[in-house]
């Protein structure tokens, strides 16, 4: 069993390999298409750039930080349709801390009426809400996701500048 390269999700069977990278599904492959440029950026750019958004103001609450990549985890389940899902979020513990709570209780509320998705994988969303909340921590490092999303936005920062300054001239009429 691996983990997706992009979302970091368990990939239990299947899942699409592009290159040396594993991903749980196509929307994490073309999402992910940029984690092989991103180990082009130099380290030190990188790390500069993690610093400052640990060190900075929560992007939710403006409160102080350390900022880091939080994930809260939720599903819903009606009758034989069960849709679940992980939301990572840059943020303060405190924000990260409210909306684990938020989606546990909505774990809790609407995610058993399925079958099967719905009695399997509630407890499960449900238990990585709750272990969210117990191991969160105000002290930690910048943590490896924080990392690989100042990596993407970089790359993607990049694209898009490149893009702007090749737009062709439009056509004189």
């Amino acid at each position: 069993m691996s983990n997706c390269s992009y979302c970091g999700s368990k990939i239990i069977l299947g899942g699409v390999r592009s290159f040396d990278l594993r991903f749980c599904n196509q929307k994490c492959a073309q999402s992910g298409a940029l984690l092989n440029v991103s180990i082009h950026i130099p380290d030190e750019v990188v790390q500069s750039k993690v610093i400052n958004i640990h060190k900075g103001s929560c992007p939710i609450c403006a409160g102080p930080g350390p900022i880091d990549v939080h994930t809260s985890y939720a599903i819903w389940s009606a009758i034989v349709v069960s849709c679940w899902k992980n939301t990572p979020r840059i943020s303060c513990v405190s924000c990260a801390r409210k909306a684990r709570i938020e989606d546990a209780i909505r774990c809790f509320f609407f995610g058993w009426w399925g079958f099967p998705n719905g009695i399997i994988r509630t407890p499960i969303q449900l238990g990585r809400n709750i272990v969210g909340l117990i191991k969160a921590k105000t002290t930690n490092p910048p943590s490896a996701h924080l990392e690989k999303f100042v990596r993407l936005s970089l790359v993607s920062e990049a694209r898009r500048m490149q893009n702007l300054n090749t737009t062709p001239p439009p056509i004189p009429r």
